[in-house]
């Protein structure tokens, strides 16, 4: 009967090699970058990174930054940036060798694996965040010295997050950044003024002008609602010298003098009287509101403008050709 014999050697899918730490004995400076650096300063080997730094520098990528940057390889934005980053680490995870960014000063890139994470021992710091990862990754980085490790963040939260842990931090300058790219609002004004320069070359260039002929600041001034009393005998005043019949015939005889509309207009009117005089003080406000302004539109190109209408428009105010 045979028997099985066990073999000599563990079978293949239950080793597991032990990970190696980065060796990082040969550079001066080890510092941590988040994805801030790669996606949002300038390139990484345009950045005068003697400034920072005295000597060689090796910059670790952690788990965590290249799931952020991977992430962003099909971005419209960030796509080309994240892509090229990721070219560059590509040669690291074959050779396992850093990868050259500068040669004076040398600056290398490479990425850095983590120890298993102790959350536990980690009270202050969130699984779930982002940031949080960063820093718990740092901590447990697979270095020969994870001590030297300082972490590169242009944001504050990670940076203090790393300080509450005892592990070095530093801001990346404000110069580092790249000039703030447009916002879609500020690339479509930009694409209309294109437009309308090349439509320009045969249209009539018009430039307006806006002209305070009201001295400024321009004051508010709003005439209160008379009293009861006052508006009442006011009115009554007016009422009272309402114009009467007219009678040129001095026999009282009214041949071809007599007008038979009197009456309903003097009714016509009284009523209008009563209903605007209690609301003077609207018309007195506007009339005391009321501010000039000049507005000169003119044709500065070289093409007439012939059978031209302009219509302008105000927001929040009534515009009026003459004094109200």
């Amino acid at each position: 009967m045979n028997k099985a014999v066990a073999p000599s050697h563990p079978a293949r899918h239950l080793i597991r090699m032990a990970a190696i730490p980065l060796n990082t004995a040969a550079y001066d400076n080890v510092v941590l970058i988040d994805s801030q650096v790669v996606l949002e300063a300038k390139p990484l080997d345009q950045l005068p990174w003697g400034d920072l730094f005295m000597g060689s520098i090796l910059l670790l990528v952690a788990r965590q930054v290249q799931t952020e940057i991977d992430r962003r390889k099909n971005d419209g934005r960030l796509g080309k940036r994240a892509r090229a980053f990721n070219k560059l680490l590509d040669s690291y995870i074959t050779s396992r060798t850093p990868s050259e960014i500068l040669k004076s000063p040398k600056v290398d890139v490479a990425t850095v694996a983590n120890r298993p994470i102790d959350w536990n021992a980690l009270d202050d710091l969130d699984r779930d965040d982002p940031d949080d990862r960063i820093v718990a990754q740092a901590l447990n980085a697979r270095l020969d010295k994870p001590d030297r490790i300082v972490l590169l963040s242009h944001d504050m939260r990670p940076r203090d997050a790393a300080a509450t842990n005892g592990l070095s931090a530093m801001k990346l300058p404000e110069e580092w950044l790249r000039d703030p790219e447009p916002s879609p609002d500020q690339r479509r004004i930009a694409e209309l003024e294109a437009r309308t320069k090349l439509l320009s070359t045969d249209q009539p260039q018009l430039e307006v002008r806006l002209k305070a002929i009201t001295p400024t600041p321009w004051i508010y001034r709003e005439v209160e609602e008379a009293i009861t009393s006052k508006s009442s005998a006011l009115l009554n005043a007016k009422l009272a010298n309402a114009p009467t019949q007219s009678r040129s015939d001095p026999y009282g005889l009214r041949f071809g003098t007599y007008d038979y509309s009197h009456d309903d207009r003097v009714a016509t009117w009284q009523a209008i009287m009563r209903e605007d005089l209690p609301l003077m003080h609207r018309g007195l406000t506007k009339l005391h509101a009321q501010h000039r302004i000049q507005v000169t539109v003119e044709n500065i190109g070289s093409i007439s403008a012939e059978d031209l209408s302009l219509e302008i428009r105000t927001g929040n105010t009534v515009l009026h050709s003459i004094p109200y």
